[in-house]
């Protein structure tokens, strides 16, 4: 083999390495997560506020005395709030929509 061919090997490998670890660095950041309730805990929580752009006034969910929940007066499930504060805290913000 010529100096040549030498030479251009050479800076091939090193491109091969230099893309590898670059590589590598992305899939380090990419594996981040933003779990921003992530500490959401749904004992002590006693009220939930929810507004809409559609109707003015928002929708209040109340933990009574008793530990009943009620939406706007009215009694709900409190196992389906309970599931929708643990899907929230599951729920990744790193990708905005």
């Amino acid at each position: 083999m010529n100096k040549r061919n030498i030479i251009i090997l050479a800076v091939l490998v090193i491109a091969a390495f230099v893309l590898f670890f670059t590589n590598k660095k992305e899939e380090e950041k990419s594996q981040y997560h933003n779990y921003a309730f992530k500490n959401l805990d749904f004992k002590n929580i006693t009220s939930i506020k929810l507004r809409t752009y559609v109707e003015k006034k928002p929708y209040i969910l109340k933990k009574d005395k008793d530990g009943k929940w009620k939406i706007n007066g009215v009694e709900c499930n409190k196992y389906k709030i309970e599931y929708l504060i643990n899907l929230l805290k599951n729920t990744d913000f790193k990708n905005i929509i």
